[in-house]
């Protein structure tokens, strides 16, 4: 039976990335549907996600429909699925949980670009560039010395693709506070280096649609 697969998020990279390259990564042909704001306005009365809201996939196998949401929830299967998890659970969850560590960077990279505060936004801002980054680079770093270029194993998993989907997003936005992003750290530039050069990844990054975050 013919599996086939619609992944469904906004027209930006965003939370919704990594799943995106982790199809790239796999070969896996997937409907890309990206809603614009207004777009999404006119969809959400009749979305089938479970809480409503983006991301979603949906696997099809002949008539049946299956559904999930969630960014890291759709990740992880995927990642689980197409051979970018461990060989067992407790290796995917040691896998996870440095994505989960990433996520948390994520999250607070997020709340600083969004803040509407400006005096507020450069509080947050300074927080994040002289506390949070060094702390989370510093642990991702260590966890990169023994991985040759990995952050786990010594070789790619969803981990790396998620550190370098984040460090992309901060590139613009962080420009004139701390850029490169990864000036100071090599194991995670290499890291990030081997992401957006595995074959299948960089062909992905070169035909996606360009958009700002």
């Amino acid at each position: 039976m013919t599996t086939s697969y619609k992944f469904y998020y906004f027209a930006a990279r965003g939370y919704g990335e990594l799943s995106r390259m982790i199809f790239a990564y796999a070969e896996v042909p997937f409907e890309d549907i990206r809603y614009t704001r207004e777009t999404w306005a006119e969809a959400k009365p009749t979305c089938k996600s479970p809480s409503g809201k983006l991301p979603m996939l949906v696997k099809a196998e002949g008539q049946k429909e299956s559904i999930i949401c969630g960014s890291l929830v759709i990740a992880r299967w995927l990642a689980e699925e197409f051979g970018l998890g461990g060989k067992d659970g407790w290796e995917n969850a040691e896998i996870s949980s440095l994505v989960d560590f990433i996520s948390d960077l994520r999250t607070d990279v997020g709340r600083v670009r969004w803040e509407a505060d400006e005096t507020r936004k450069a509080t947050m801002k300074k927080k994040l560039v002289e506390e949070t980054l060094p702390n989370t680079f510093g642990k991702l770093s260590d966890c990169a010395s023994t991985g040759a270029g990995h952050l786990w194993g010594g070789r790619l998993t969803w981990a790396d693709i998620m550190l370098y989907t984040v460090v992309e997003n901060m590139q613009g936005f962080m420009a004139g506070d701390v850029n490169p992003v990864l000036d100071g750290y090599p194991k995670l530039k290499e890291v990030c280096d081997k992401v957006k050069t595995q074959p299948k990844i960089a062909e992905w990054i070169k035909k996606r649609p360009v958009t700002e975050f």
